[in-house]
Formats: C-alpha cells, sequence, structure tokens
C-alpha cells in the first residue's frame, strides 16, 4: 500500500468515526432538556413581558419520530414529525402542524450538535439542550 493510500484509508476511517460517534448521540430514546435560553437559566421570562418558559426537551422517539415540548406560563405543548440526522445536526419536520396556537413557529427546527447537547437558534432566541 503506498503511503498516500494509506493516509486516505486513515482519514476515511476517521471520518466514518466520528459520523457514527455523532448518529449514536442522536439515536432513538434519547432525550435532551432544555437548561437555558439566550445564555439565562430556566425559568426565563421574555425580555418584552410577553411571557417566559419554565421547561422544555427534544426527544428521539424511535427510527422516524422525533418531538420537541415546551411548558409556558400560558401552556404547554408537544409537537412531533419526522426527522433527519446529518453529521453535525437533528432536523425536524412539523409541516404536518398547523401553526396558530401554541408550538413552533416554524415549520421545521434545525438543532445543531453542540458540544454533546444541542442549539436551536429561532427567531433570535438561543435554546440549548443537554442530556439529563
Amino acid at each position: 500500500m503506498t503511503r498516500k493510500r494509506r493516509w486516505t484509508t486513515i482519514l476515511a476511517c476517521c471520518c466514518s468515526a466520528s459520523v457514527l460517534g455523532c448518529s449514536n448521540q442522536l439515536a432513538p430514546d434519547h432525550q435532551w432538556d432544555l437548561i437555558s435560553i439566550d445564555g439565562q437559566p430556566l425559568p426565563w421570562s421574555s425580555p418584552t413581558g410577553n411571557g417566559g418558559i419554565l421547561s422544555g426537551s427534544v426527544k428521539i422517539d424511535n427510527d422516524s419520530i422525533a418531538e420537541r415540548s415546551e411548558l409556558t406560563n400560558t401552556g404547554g405543548w408537544t409537537v412531533s414529525g419526522p426527522y433527519t440526522v446529518t453529521v453535525e445536526m437533528l432536523i425536524i419536520d412539523y409541516r404536518a402542524f398547523q401553526p396558530g396556537g401554541l408550538g413552533p413557529g416554524e415549520g421545521a427546527d434545525t438543532l445543531l450538535l453542540s458540544d454533546g447537547g444541542l442549539v436551536l437558534r429561532v427567531g433570535g432566541i438561543t435554546r440549548r439542550y443537554a442530556r439529563p
């Protein structure tokens, strides 16, 4: 085996291990609890005084469905949908959900894998989730 081919093989193995390590963190039956919003611990109050968030979570239910839930000072909600996992993110598709009431403001959430947790940036707010 030539030196170039050996390094290519080593690099391919490292990349494969990295992908498997990330996807293992995003495996079914895993849950992440909401731990902070914009760097502030929960419970969180909106700077505009329009409400607050008491708790929340992201959970991969099985091989095809994931969910996000939040408990606010006006009520709680849980919305689920099909998901996609890439090397560095979890994407949950809520297109079947009809916006208008309590629930996510977008048709999909893109959660970035960061330091073993998940980060969601929506509407100028950053939510951080960690494994319990």
